[in-house]
């Protein structure tokens, strides 16, 4: 899936993405982030989007009343 748009920017694309980058991000903002945004965070760190959204699937997990 290709999600950014061309561009030449260099004030929008950052410098690519290294392992410290994502523990850092991570520790400061106390989560995990997924997988699969992370590979597509090495393809290319920033830019614009080729869209407004993104298409994911996840699963809501609701507790069971008593």
């Amino acid at each position: 899936m290709k999600i950014w748009k061309k561009s030449y920017d260099v004030h929008v694309v950052l410098e690519p993405l290294t392992k410290d980058d994502i523990e850092l991000a991570e520790n400061i903002f106390n989560v995990h982030l997924p997988e699969n945004y992370i590979n597509l965070l090495y393809i290319q760190n920033g830019g614009y989007l080729v869209s407004n959204y993104v298409r994911v699937n996840f699963v809501i997990r609701m507790k069971a009343t008593e």
